[in-house]
């Protein structure tokens, strides 16, 4: 996730015929344990009344990956929802003929069978290759890098997403898929505040993830034009703040908080998987992970995620 910010689709004039024969969900995905429907007012509100019932949700980076289940597959983000409630964050990038997919890096070889630039390659070059998972192995079934149409099609009332533009892809374009898609109101985007502040003025119930190191950046946001109910304040991954995260509780600011990395693989090293349950003590509401499992599991010592799901407005 990038620091400083949970989107979507650029329309097309035409889509090639072998991207159309070859859209990533022919096959029918597990659904959630838990949807989140039009009942919930913004993703901002949904964090805000999990935080009113003392519990934490974890965010799922880059979809949840695990072996058999590549990063930023809609069957990852399927496989997310089927077996935990969480946030899904994933990553939007823009092909050479201006297709919104769903990928991470600027080029494709970590991540799929194929070599090459996002940037320099067309949607149907794209669509010919097969995702691989973070083993390297490619999953039986040949799943396919979904375009954000599609991904926010698949989680129409299925869930709340985070979604990360990447370089070059423009806010204001992610917002208008967002809009396209009914989505808005569990739509996470991760953007500076100047971004934030274009994309409330053409749809406010969008939520917004903005890098807060000090309360002054929330002050500096609000007096850009980012609606202060909308602020998701992502403080960061790594070293604690406690004292920041109580203070922006006070305002009613959602905290985000990552272990990526790094804090991940101590937390499996030293296997000492209470931290996360200490962290959603210390004011965490958003945990954003690569353990998304076991980080979900640590939270039940301290929390019923589900019940908490439900009661604001999950069914």
């Amino acid at each position: 996730m990038r620091a400083g910010t949970v989107a979507l689709i650029l329309c097309l004039a035409a889509t090639p015929a072998l991207a159309q024969r070859e859209a990533t969900s022919p096959r029918a995905l597990p659904e959630p344990l838990v949807r989140i429907g039009d009942g919930v007012p913004s993703a901002a509100d949904f964090v805000r009344c999990l935080d009113g019932r003392n519990a934490t949700i974890v965010s799922a980076h880059r979809g949840g990956p695990v072996p058999e289940f590549p990063e930023n597959a809609l069957e990852t983000f399927a496989h997310t929802l089927s077996r935990m409630p969480a946030v899904i964050e994933m990553d939007i990038r823009r092909t050479r003929d201006g297709a919104l997919v769903m990928i991470h890096d600027e080029d494709v070889a970590r991540t799929t069978t194929g070599t090459g630039r996002v940037g320099e390659l067309s949607l149907e070059e794209i669509r010919r290759f097969e995702l691989e998972d973070n083993t390297g192995r490619r999953p039986r079934e040949g799943y396919r890098v979904p375009t954000l149409e599609e991904a926010l099609g698949w989680a129409k009332d299925r869930g709340i997403v985070v979604l990360d533009p990447k370089r070059g892809v423009d806010a204001e374009a992610v917002a208008a898929a967002v809009r396209k898609a009914g989505a808005p109101e569990r739509t996470v985007m991760i953007v500076g505040r100047d971004d934030a502040a274009k994309v409330a003025a053409m749809e406010p119930a969008i939520s917004y993830s903005i890098s807060v190191r000090t309360l002054q950046d929330i002050d500096d946001a609000v007096a850009a034009g980012v609606p202060p109910e909308r602020i998701l304040a992502f403080t960061g991954i790594g070293p604690e703040n406690p004292d920041l995260w109580t203070a922006l509780d006070r305002r009613g600011i959602p905290v985000i908080h990552g272990t990526l990395w790094d804090g991940d693989r101590e937390i499996a090293a030293t296997n000492d998987a209470a931290r996360y349950a200490r962290l959603a003590a210390a004011g965490v509401d958003v945990l954003a992970t690569d353990r998304h499992f076991e980080a979900h599991w640590a939270l039940q010592t301290r929390q019923d995620t589900m019940a908490a799901v439900r009661a604001c407005g999950g069914g």
